[in-house]
């Protein structure tokens, strides 16, 4: 075995000694010195001992206190942080709200292929829809407890892959009751969602209620 003799004068802890307290330099016979290094003078050695929030305040991997342009960089960081997260929120309101002109849109046009005028094949298939829609609702009807929980897991399930859409359904609601368009537009974007093939539950919940953009597929 190799024995490795301890030096004394490093600082922190020393291998092979109980009963000494960390971060203080010891004198050979192994007491707290007491000189400018543990009288809190600065040390003849490079770092300190600080605590995890402290530190970055005071010094630098090197022992050394940051300047005033490291300070005015870090806080510049910040600010572009929190500048980024409100920004992106902001943006997905901003989305939001105008899903709710999109939504009217898909309304009226539901209702264009209701009274055929966009021909007799979209008339047809309107119906389709439409008998597709009372089978879903009288299936819900008689089932209500499992029709509330598949809603609530759709609706987490959008949440859960878009984080922002709390925020887009947020400004879709203010933009619906400020032009009183809220209702057309959850009508509009749950029937262009069926017509397109998603089911009843996903239809409401996902692109009538939150109006998810993509109803298409």
């Amino acid at each position: 075995m190799f024995s490795v003799p301890v030096d004394t004068r490093a600082p922190g802890f020393r291998v092979g000694q109980s009963g000494e307290v960390p971060g203080f330099r010891l004198a050979d016979d192994g007491s707290i010195r007491n000189d400018a290094a543990s009288a809190g003078a600065s040390p003849q050695y490079p770092g300190q001992w600080t605590s995890k929030w402290a530190g970055p305040l005071y010094v630098d991997a090197s022992g050394r206190p940051p300047d005033f342009f490291d300070r005015v960089g870090s806080t510049l960081a910040d600010v572009q942080d929190a500048a980024d997260w409100v920004g992106t929120r902001a943006n997905a309101m901003v989305n939001g709200a105008y899903s709710v002109f999109p939504g009217t849109y898909n309304a009226l046009r539901a209702v264009a292929r209701g009274v055929g005028l966009l021909g007799p094949e979209e008339f047809r298939r309107f119906g389709q829809e439409a008998d597709a829609i009372g089978n879903s609702l009288g299936q819900a009807v008689n089932h209500p407890d499992l029709a509330y929980h598949a809603s609530v897991e759709a609706a987490r399930a959008a949440l859960a892959s878009n984080p922002l859409l709390y925020y887009y359904g947020l400004g879709r609601i203010l933009m619906g009751g400020a032009t009183r368009l809220g209702p057309a537009a959850f009508a509009g974007d749950a029937l262009r969602a069926v017509e397109n093939g998603h089911d009843l539950i996903d239809a409401i919940v996902k692109y009538g209620v939150s109006g998810i953009p993509g109803g298409d597929r």
